[in-house]
């Protein structure tokens, strides 16, 4: 939600006021709920088997707000939260869910902390090579020859094929030239995300869309196709538009009965500005 709340608030935004009610307040209240939950260890939210997953997209969206609003407030508990994805990265490069004495890394978790990760070390932090070698070694390792990235090894789709692509493509192009996959496997996987932008599905997975588009959207001008506005305007046309829940999205895709409204709400607005979302990412990655 923070993600999405985030594409107004550049650093040459004017001020708003601190109405309740503004795009600026509400970011506040979500920053300072994120930091209430970090721990001594710098795990932002409760441990369990799936923590990686909370940790890592609460690490970037802090991350993105201090890259849009530097504020030193936010400088030390970013540092703890990356020491704390540094140290539960496996010796194998990627990440996995805790608590399993040999878990594997998986490709699906491995790309939220390689993307804090990156976009951390965009923004001057320092001391994050290896860590981000080692996230791009677990997707070389699970890439195979059409481009496509495993689960766990190259050929296991657990849950599919179509998301975990684009979300180690998100990363690859984040990291521009730094990143340390090899130029095959580089080159085949985002052939493979531009083959998924034109015969690109319709609705049923937000999260594989929100992926697909920023992957598509980082793509070097000129290089592939962007998303179809026939797509976003199908997108917009599913909002609610009376009622209660005016402004929200229905929680009936792939993943909406375990997110609920509010994930299937900022996934939604994440896809329809990831064009400026996109542009600020790649403007930071331009300076690293």
């Amino acid at each position: 939600a923070l993600l999405a709340l985030l594409n107004d608030a550049t650093e040459a935004a004017p001020t708003e006021g601190r109405d309740a009610a503004t795009p600026r307040a509400a970011r506040e209240r979500a920053r300072a709920y994120l930091l209430s939950t970090q721990g001594s260890d710098g795990r932002f939210g409760p441990e369990f088997a799936a923590a990686p997953y909370n940790h890592s997209i609460a690490a970037v969206a802090l991350i993105e707000s201090f890259g849009c609003s530097p504020e030193e407030s936010l400088r030390a508990p970013i540092d703890r939260a990356l020491a704390y994805i540094c140290a539960t990265q496996s010796p194998a490069g990627g990440w996995g869910y805790l608590g399993s004495p040999g878990e594997e890394p998986n490709t699906a978790l491995t790309c939220w902390p390689l993307q804090a990760l990156v976009l951390a070390r965009a923004l001057g932090r320092p001391g994050l090579d290896d860590a981000v070698r080692g996230g791009f070694a677990h997707l070389a390792r699970v890439a195979d020859a059409r481009g496509r990235l495993g689960y766990r090894r190259a050929g296991d789709f657990l849950y599919g094929e179509d998301t975990l692509a684009p979300m180690g493509a998100l990363c690859v192009l984040l990291a521009r030239d730094a990143s340390p996959l090899p130029r095959d496997v580089r080159a085949r996987l985002l052939d493979t995300v531009m083959l998924a932008g034109v015969a690109r599905k319709n609705g049923g997975d937000l999260y594989r869309d929100f992926f697909l588009t920023a992957a598509l959207e980082a793509l070097p001008p000129g290089r592939g196709a962007r998303v179809p506005e026939d797509a976003l305007r199908a997108l917009a046309a599913r909002q609610v538009r009376a009622g209660a829940e005016r402004g929200s999205w229905e929680p009936r895709d792939r993943w909406g009965s375990a997110g609920g409204r509010v994930y299937v709400t900022s996934v939604a607005a994440l896809i329809l500005t990831a064009g400026e979302r996109a542009e600020r990412l790649s403007r930071w990655a331009a300076r690293s």
